[in-house]
């Protein structure tokens, strides 16, 4: 069972501790509310972020929202329950049958009905590795230069070692090199030359036979970064995704800035180890001496640790820039990069069998974007968290030395609010009703709901209609709205082609004879005999599943489609000079002129 019942009573006290009435009759009447909960006075909150709208805790416990917390040891336990009590909902050992299950890190959400909620979306932990991020926002910044001015030079190793090898060679800049899976500041490293990297390329690039390369993501250090009190710092801003098809996202109104504790100067060879100078993650300077916490919500712009808006207003005033025009540059650089990543979930979600909503449970993510401040105020992103930290605790050293752990009054405040608004906005059903439908939902899928069968990336007749969003409760999540850039150009081309997919395919596969209709279908005179189309499939089909043999079919899925599409398009214009997005959009014209009406669009 994918999804275990909570087990909170010894970790977080009985619930009726924790305000929730846990004994309440079953018996009262279905529409029966109970007191309307006290409102609390915001008007000395130094912060200023606006609160989930206060809404009546119901009498009956059928009637309120019900959420399982799946592992009950994580750090965002206390958020967690926090923001459950503010929302006046309840605390669940129902495990599957609650209306919202509480997912984070490796848990999986299948078995789920399309009526509950969960606080994960499938994909988004593999989107969000460095690795895959550096890939996906690489290829489109050789297109789109200008829009991806936020994306610092990026490599990714071993693939990328020559050219890497190949620029700090010629270019006395300092880069940082970070292993893809890794978090908390662990295994990175500083570099001004190549042989600075020394200790990297043994796990990257290994010259034992049969020894497997270990990822890395190298990345050019932010020249000249905004400094506050002389220190370097950079920004968590939040951003919660509610759905991946179509892609809706919003933006958290706060956020925090992480502060290094040791004051900047430019790298240099005897400063490149001093990982509290140059690195700003929380998990590295809150071990510091140096490191100063956060006293209260009055201190908010004060310490390691700030809140966005504080930092945004000291930015403000050292540029002569509104803080309002801060927060919409990286505003734009949230949605470009969501825009960016949409195809690669879509098709991840396909090729391994996660359905995404309405045929799986409505899920939200909260993401942690990491952005860093150039001295002129440029945003520059780092690298995303799809499983960021929801702890509200920080490090406290006592008059004898002993270094003990307490709540932080700055992260509780952002956190639980964050969590608070996420739930609210994803619009659970109450435990009866997500119980029922649950139980409608098992009865017609029946085995299926462990290992779900569909076909296609994009759904027509969903078995349910989707839940809607509810973000009239959230006043400080603002709905994220597209410009119409490259990145929407490139995101309407993997549309157009998953379309195409899913008209010359069947069962989630496009087989030999029809990828050959296809192909005589939009380039007859390029592909000539059915023996050199046939050939053509087989090398795309050994191509497609070299790195993934384990999802290697008789055919293509969608995910391997798209990766066909590159050699196809070049075959089609007879040359090798074009970019991969480049490709990607010409095959998509293409095809809109040349099958019309025939493409099967949703």
């Amino acid at each position: 069972d994918s999804v275990k019942p909570l087990e909170l009573e010894e970790r977080l006290g009985r619930p009726e501790e924790s305000g929730f009435d846990v004994e309440q009759s079953e018996a009262e009447d279905d529409g029966e509310a109970g007191e309307e909960d006290e409102e609390e006075d915001e008007s000395d909150d130094p912060l200023g972020l606006a609160r989930v709208v206060a809404q009546k805790r119901k009498k009956k416990k059928s009637n309120r929202v019900s959420v399982c917390v799946t592992n009950p040891n994580r750090g965002s336990v206390p958020a967690v329950v926090k923001a459950v009590e503010q929302l006046g909902w309840d605390l669940s050992s129902r495990g599957r049958d609650c209306s919202v299950i509480w997912l984070e890190h490796s848990d999986n959400a299948l078995g789920l009905a399309p009526h509950q909620v969960c606080s994960k979306i499938e994909g988004f932990v593999h989107a969000c590795k460095k690795g895959q991020l550096t890939r996906v926002l690489n290829h489109l910044k050789g297109a789109f230069p200008d829009e991806f001015a936020f994306w610092p030079l990026s490599w990714v190793l071993p693939q990328d070692k020559e050219a890497l090898q190949q620029y700090m060679s010629s270019h006395k800049a300092t880069v940082i090199a970070k292993p893809t899976g890794g978090s908390q500041g662990r295994g990175l490293v500083l570099a001004k030359k190549w042989t600075d990297l020394g200790a990297i390329l043994k796990f990257a690039c290994p010259s034992t036979m049969g020894v497997k390369p270990q990822e890395y993501v190298v990345q050019r250090y932010i020249p000249s970064p905004m400094v506050l009190d002389g220190f370097k710092f950079d920004c968590r801003v939040y951003s919660v995704v509610t759905s991946v098809y179509p892609l809706r996202g919003y933006m958290f109104d706060e956020g925090l800035a992480r502060f290094c504790t040791v004051p900047y100067v430019a790298p240099k060879a005897s400063n490149l180890s001093n990982s509290k100078m140059h690195l700003t993650n929380y998990a590295i300077n809150k071990k510091s001496e140096e490191f100063e916490g956060n006293t209260g919500l009055a201190a908010h712009d004060e310490g390691s640790k700030r809140s966005l808006s504080a930092a945004l207003s000291q930015m403000s005033e050292k540029l002569g820039v509104s803080a309002v025009d801060l927060m919409d540059r990286v505003r734009q650089v949230v949605m470009t990069t969501l825009v960016a990543l949409q195809p690669h979930l879509i098709c991840w979600s396909t090729d391994r069998g996660r359905p995404l909503h309405p045929h799986g449970p409505k899920g939200f993510q909260i993401i942690g974007f990491d952005v860093l401040f150039n001295a002129k105020g440029e945003p520059r992103l780092l690298e995303l968290n799809a499983n960021s930290s929801l702890s509200i605790s920080q490090p406290v050293v006592a008059g004898d030395g002993t270094r003990f752990y307490e709540e932080s009054e700055l992260d509780s405040a952002i956190k639980t609010q964050l969590i608070a608004q996420s739930l609210a906005c994803a619009a659970p059903l109450r435990q009866g009703k997500a119980a029922r439908h649950r139980k409608s939902w098992l009865a017609k899928v029946g085995d299926s709901a462990e290992k779900p069968n569909f076909s296609h990336p994009i759904f027509d007749d969903p078995l349910f209609p989707p839940l809607e969003d509810n973000a009239s409760l959230c006043p400080a999540l603002e709905l994220l709205e597209e410009d119409g850039g490259g990145a929407c150009l490139f995101r309407d081309a993997v549309l157009t082609i998953l379309a195409v997919f899913r008209t010359f395919s069947s069962r989630g596969v496009m087989n030999r004879g029809q990828f050959v209709k296809l192909a005589f279908a939009l380039a007859p005179a390029v592909f000539g005999a059915r023996t050199t189309t046939e050939l053509f499939f087989a090398r795309q089909v050994q191509v497609c599943y070299e790195d993934e043999p384990e999802l290697a079919c008789a055919g293509f899925s969608p995910g391997a489609f798209l990766k066909v599409v590159i050699s196809f398009a070049r075959r089609v214009w007879n040359s090798d000079d074009e970019s991969e997005v480049t490709c990607t959009i010409q095959f998509a014209d293409q095809c809109r002129a040349q099958l019309g009406e025939q493409l099967a669009v949703h």
